[in-house]
């Protein structure tokens, strides 16, 4: 910067001031590589760490700053002494962190106001015309295997090997309604192939004798559909 040097402690204190100019350019950086990283993993906890390493470095400057005064005394130099250029850093490491906030609090916005995904509304909303239409109302409860029926030579059969939960127990399944007979709804364009839960479906209305309709606007592969007819499931087209 064109400073004088006076005396050994003036030539030190510059080292210093010149490892913390350094420093203050690492910091940015970091920041900077944060800030894009925070953003692609949904930011809050990413960027709540990045604040949390700026403020102790904040801090760590802070104490260097201490140590260029403690250094300085008459063997200074000019016209750049050690607490301008801290200045200068905590200015600096304040503005990031202010910016960090600024992209943080943006990001929450963009979540909370994020619309419900269309496809699942669409699918739900369908579903409801189609027992509308068949005046049977919406099935809540949820149905499971016993560890007993999973193991028996009907469910190997049907389902094949049983799928449990993270907690241990056999995997359910909810029909979209049981008041007149099992009835499942499935909407959309794709193939409809052979599936756990469809299998599971099956496999109670055998063992509980119940008929079991399947309605749909998709196309069924045509060996899945031989499978369901095979166990009495009756496949009806919706258009």
């Amino acid at each position: 910067n064109g400073g004088k040097f006076n005396g050994q402690w003036g030539q030190v204190g510059y080292n210093i001031v010149g490892q913390l100019a350094g420093t203050h350019a690492m910091a940015e950086g970091m920041v900077g590589v944060d800030l894009a990283t925070s953003a692609a993993l949904d930011g809050t906890d990413r960027a709540t760490r990045t604040i949390g390493g700026i403020t102790q470095f904040a801090g760590l400057a802070a104490g260097a700053a201490g140590g260029v005064g403690r250094l300085a005394g008459p063997n200074t130099f000019s016209p750049l002494p050690g607490s301008a250029a801290v200045t200068r850093l905590s200015n600096s490491v304040g503005s990031a962190v202010s910016r960090t906030f600024a992209r943080v609090d943006d990001a929450a916005g963009a979540v909370k106001n994020a619309p419900t995904p269309t496809p699942l509304r669409a699918g739900v909303e369908f579903e409801a015309r189609q027992l509308a239409e068949l005046g049977l109302p919406k099935n809540t409860s949820g149905w499971r295997p016993t560890v007993g029926q999973t193991q028996s030579a009907a469910f190997k059969v049907i389902v094949g090997e049983a799928k449990y939960t993270n907690g241990g127990l056999p995997k359910g399944v909810i029909l979209d309604a049981t008041k007149t007979g099992f009835v499942e709804i499935k909407g959309g364009s794709s193939v409809l192939d052979s599936t756990y839960q469809l299998r599971l479906q099956t496999y109670r209305s055998v063992i509980e004798n119940q008929p079991y309709t399947l309605q749909t606007t998709r196309p069924i592969n045509p060996t899945f559909r031989d499978w369901l007819q095979r166990w009495g499931v009756q496949v009806k087209g919706i258009k």
